[in-house]
């Protein structure tokens, strides 16, 4: 992803990780582990708005820059 990263928020499942980056063209990258298991922590995948919980969306909101919010909040439709 060459752009630039405008909200970010990480959150712990006990010791599994549970991180989202939104970036200004919309996409949000979750890089996650999955279980303790080699080979399932580290995953990500790109999602959309309309992929995420509403708690992700006011989370990322909320860790915006002020500069950033109104942005965030077109690009996440909340």
């Amino acid at each position: 992803m060459n752009t630039i990263v405008i909200a970010s928020y990480s959150r712990m499942k006990g010791m599994l990780d549970d991180d989202y980056k939104l970036y200004e063209n919309g996409d949000v990258l979750n890089t996650y582990d999955a279980d303790i298991y080699p080979g399932n922590q580290g995953l990500t995948r790109v999602l959309k708005a309309k992929d995420l919980q509403k708690e992700i969306k006011e989370k990322l909101l909320e860790n915006a820059h002020e500069s950033n919010k109104g942005l965030v909040k077109a690009l996440l439709e909340i």
